[in-house]
């Protein structure tokens, strides 16, 4: 079966990459390498689109999209369709060569960071045999049915706070709630505005708890995939100021409410394996661990094996 692959060129390639993520949530569920949410959270807040004009794409002989590798600085995301996960190994071969090209570490090996889920045995065969080796850095994907009983997050909530959906106001205070939240200073009120323009983005859907002064203290953005009728919880954060008050509980709540209004049978998010909190406060929620997904780098101390002899 022939295979050609390309440079990402066009908005178009966008949307296939869109289109192929939401049938790999669809064959794999809780088992997915990406969702629409995520693949929207990696390229609109960023200054340079999440490097998405760097990214590689793989087409079928009818032209459909079947496979794509998305570099971003020292790490690739690997996506193909069930029929293709055969390409991988080319498709890591492009990757090292790109990593190699980039750049940017100042030194002979340059780094490059791939995902296996501990399940995925083929991939994690496949990059073990090409010299990666499994780092201690794991992320818990997590998922809850919504056709249980969710509990009402408004009793809960402490007198001082208000639970809200985004509004042009909040943003100067959103985006600084989560640059305290997460000790960055990642987030901007402009890198804001730019991640609404997200197709997958809604307002009734990015949700935020006000304390009594009007400013966020705690925020929860759900990405709902209406093909999937799935959603993606990302980010979630609060204020350290706040904190053990549960209001990012009562915001995955309302988040869920707001899901199962919208169809949604499922409901998703990641984070580190090894943080307590947000480990107490996803299990609080009864968002239980599905899979697990690691961390795997190499040192490309040479050229990778000519990629401009593969097809």
């Amino acid at each position: 079966m022939s295979v050609h692959s390309r440079a990402f060129s066009s908005e178009d390639d966008y949307s296939r990459m869109r289109w192929l993520v939401a049938e790999h949530v669809a064959r794999n569920r809780a088992l997915n390498y990406a969702t629409l949410g995520d693949l929207d959270w990696w390229r609109f807040p960023h200054d340079d689109q999440g490097e998405i004009t760097s990214a590689h794409l793989w087409f079928d002989e009818t032209d459909r999209l079947v496979a794509f590798a998305w570099p971003s600085g020292d790490q690739v995301d690997l996506i193909t369709d069930a029929d293709h996960t055969d390409l991988q190994d080319e498709m890591l071969t492009w990757a090292e060569e790109h990593r190699l090209r980039a750049g940017g570490e100042g030194d002979d090996a340059p780094t490059l960071t791939a995902w296996a889920f501990e399940q995925d045995n083929g991939r994690s065969t496949l990059l073990a045999a090409r010299g990666y080796e499994r780092t201690g850095f794991v992320f818990c994907h997590r998922a809850r049915r919504l056709d249980t009983p969710i509990p009402v997050p408004f009793p809960n909530l402490p007198a001082r706070y208000t639970l809200d959906q985004m509004h042009d106001e909040f943003i100067e205070s959103r985006a600084a709630a989560q640059r305290d939240a997460f000790q960055s200073t990642k987030m901007t009120a402009t890198r804001y505005r730019r991640l609404k323009n997200a197709p997958t983005y809604r307002p009734d859907l990015d949700l935020v708890v006000r304390d009594n002064d009007g400013e966020v203290a705690a925020f929860a953005l759900v990405w709902f995939d209406e093909s999937n009728r799935a959603g993606t919880f990302e980010p979630v954060g609060t204020r350290h100021a706040h904190h053990r008050r549960g209001l990012a509980r009562a915001l995955l709540f309302e988040g869920m409410h707001r899901l199962q209004a919208l169809g949604a049978t499922t409901a998703f998010v990641i984070s580190a394996c090894d943080g307590e909190a947000a480990n107490g406060l996803y299990d609080a929620a009864n968002m239980w661990i599905v899979a697990r997904n690691c961390a795997w780098a190499k040192h490309l101390s040479e050229r990778a094996a000519g990629y401009a002899t593969l097809r």
